[in-house]
């Protein structure tokens, strides 16, 4: 501890630091009562010099060093003085963004920390869960800790001082980055990789490419990991999901009649009411009571050159994609966005908007899940190793990976509905990724 006088005031700083043994990391709550006794010893307000509270500091804490540093200040008043001009302007502005950073910033800031060399980023009922299976059968290849998902990018951002550590989009500001870099590294098993610094690690969370936010937050986090996307027939997706829900008895279910149409009609109502689905365009999945609609929607199957229109040019699009997403929050029930989850090219527009074309070529690739199932008991890793960055070895595999335990099967007028209203999105998908995704 030191004591300074502040030149030409009649005031003082204390400045003190906690430095704890290296054997010995101190909870959160013991940093506070001990600079609380301080506080009370002493009479004096504390302040902290860094717009992170002191709990927070401690997450970015390593095994060689803690510390937290603690200034207060006080005038004759004995009422706190306001933080510096200068720092006070530093936590108003968001920070700079990871594009002007050059790789030896870059560097600096990740030094020690595993950062990882992919990340699969979805989609839910897509195969995610095979690709996961297969990869690990590389001894040079490790996965987060987690046995299925990590769930770090979709997290709810902690608040500092100034009410934000990130930006309304999910960008996580600069002063922050270090420490979030820090519990990510916690993520994966660092034993592991101390004893085989070659390891090439990777998680998968399905639920990031649903997430707008989740793009912002990984270019400001990790932004050279490479990104994997397993997509699926949407259609067959759906199906795929409700299984899972009626196998896991998702809570979702008891908000609608539990039947499979019930859940898509329950969703489609959500798209028409955030404007992601035009309003007249009437599709409803009730058509056992609906005969009329029927006939209306059979004109439009008939015809296979007729596809609803989307203003794929109207800015609104993402902040009506996101006001959708959001509605998990208002505890709007639309049977877990089963339809939603399948509309890939509303889902890759941020992706689009937050990595330049030049980095989506380096560090996306996109994976049909049809193309992931066993051919003659053996599975073609060749591309995904190469991403990897690891050797080519042969992936032995006789049975699909992760199949659902409910049985049924999609009733063709619903079929014929769920390509009707995927048919403009799976147009925008192929436009995205290439003449190879027409038939997505």
């Amino acid at each position: 501890m030191m004591e300074k006088k502040n030149a030409g005031h009649d005031s003082k700083i204390l400045i003190f630091s906690i430095r704890p043994p290296k054997l010995c990391r101190p909870t959160a709550v013991s940093v506070v009562v001990m600079v609380s006794m301080f506080a009370f010893i002493s009479n004096q307000h504390i302040l902290t010099t860094s717009p992170r509270p002191i709990i927070f500091q401690l997450a970015s804490m390593n095994k060689d060093k803690a510390y937290a540093n603690v200034t207060t200040r006080t005038s004759t008043t004995g009422l706190a003085a306001p933080l510096l001009d200068k720092r006070v302007e530093e936590e108003e502005k968001y920070e700079k963004k990871w594009e002007h950073a050059d790789d030896e910033e870059y560097a600096t800031i990740t030094k020690g920390k595993i950062i990882p060399t992919a990340i699969v980023i979805g989609t839910q009922k897509g195969g995610t869960t095979a690709v996961s299976h297969y990869l690990n059968q590389h001894p040079s290849v490790m996965r987060g800790l987690h046995p299925m998902e990590e769930h770090f990018f979709d997290f709810k951002v902690p608040k500092g001082p100034n009410n934000h550590a990130s930006m309304p989009n999910g960008t996580v500001e600069e002063y922050y980055r270090e420490e979030y870099l820090y519990r990510y590294h916690n993520r994966f098993n660092l034993t592991k990789i101390k004893e085989n610094p070659n390891l090439k690690t990777y998680e998968k969370t399905p639920i990031y490419i649903f997430n707008p936010k989740v793009p912002y937050r990984m270019k400001s986090i990790v932004p050279k990991s490479k990104i994997i996307t397993v997509l699926r027939d949407p259609v067959e997706r759906s199906l795929s999901h409700y299984k899972m829900m009626r196998d896991r008895n998702d809570a979702t279910l008891k908000f609608v009649e539990g039947s499979f149409e019930s859940c898509l009609d329950a969703d489609f109502q959500g798209l028409k009411k955030y404007g992601i689905i035009p309003k007249d365009f009437d599709c409803g999945f009730q058509y056992e009571e609906q005969a009329v609609n029927q006939t209306a929607l059979d004109s439009v199957i008939d015809d296979k050159q007729k596809v609803w229109d989307i203003d794929w040019t109207d800015s609104c699009m993402d902040e009506k994609w996101l006001k959708y997403f959001s509605r998990r929050r208002r505890k709007e029930k639309y049977c877990d966005s089963i339809i939603g989850r399948g509309l890939y090219a509303m889902q890759l527009r941020v992706w689009w908007k937050v990595y330049s074309k030049a980095e989506r070529d380096e560090l996306m690739m996109f994976l049909k899940s049809e193309d992931m199932r066993p051919v003659n008991g053996t599975i073609d890793m060749s591309n995904l190793f190469e991403m990897m960055e690891v050797e080519n070895m042969e992936v032995k595999e006789k049975k699909v990976v992760h199949k659902t335990n409910f049985k049924m099967i999609m009733k063709d007028q619903t079929r014929d509905r769920l390509r009707c209203i995927y048919r403009p999105f799976n147009a925008e998908l192929e436009r995205m990724l290439g003449d190879e995704w027409k038939d997505a």
